[in-house]
């Protein structure tokens, strides 16, 4: 990454993250942290999700994604079967904590149900109380744009996406401590003790297990 591009990181928009007013959950679905027992369903997830959204190349970055212990994982699951995934990790800003949302994908057939609302309310309220405001920062897929634009997400730069290097759009919001609580108030009957979970720190050197490239 430049150094103009990670200072458009740092010094981005001011855009506040919007919680919304209320959350329906579909009946039976709950969200649980990720089991390395879940991982054939996730994989499953990803690529009924791929054509049309996800470039090619990419799924080896899933696998890595799975893998990795620098990132909560969370899964949406109906009886004990995910039908989403998501991460969260951190890294230390020069003015304020950063949160990184990951891969938040839902199963096709379970799309418009409110479950991509429900991920991502519950990886943010994963996280600790915010003293100051979290940036959160996430990159998605152009299918995507509106739905975080709900949120208050606004464009915030670009990154280079390996394998290819090809350039995507980053989007960002500022997580105070009225919408943090928020995000707690509205996942607070999914079957999760938010106050037990830990979101890691990325670790910006780990390598993938495949060897062929680094970064989150």
């Amino acid at each position: 990454m430049s150094l103009a591009s990670a200072l458009q990181l740092v010094f981005g928009t001011q855009a506040r993250f919007a919680p919304p007013p209320s959350r329906v959950l579909p009946a039976g679905m709950r969200v649980r942290e990720f089991r390395s027992g879940d991982r054939e369903g996730c994989l499953r997830i990803y690529r009924d999700n791929e054509p049309g959204r996800f470039p090619s190349g990419v799924v080896p970055w899933f696998e890595n994604f799975l893998a990795r212990q620098d990132y909560l994982k969370l899964v949406c699951t109906t009886g004990d079967e995910p039908v989403a995934v998501g991460g969260i990790g951190t890294i230390r800003g020069l003015l304020a904590l950063q949160a990184w949302l990951v891969f938040g994908l839902v199963a096709p057939s379970y799309h418009r149900q409110g479950i991509g609302t429900t991920l991502l309310l519950a990886r943010l309220a994963a996280l600790p109380s915010p003293g100051t405001p979290v940036r959160l920062l996430l990159s998605n897929v152009a299918g995507s744009v509106s739905f975080f634009a709900r949120f208050g997400f606004e464009l915030q730069g670009q990154m280079a996406v390996p394998p290819t290097g090809e350039r995507v759009d980053v989007c960002s919001a500022l997580l105070d401590a009225a919408a943090w609580s928020a995000c707690r108030r509205l996942v607070s009957d999914v079957g999760m003790d938010f106050d037990t979970l830990h979101v890691p720190e990325i670790d910006m050197d780990a390598r993938s297990p495949n060897n062929r490239w680094r970064g989150p």
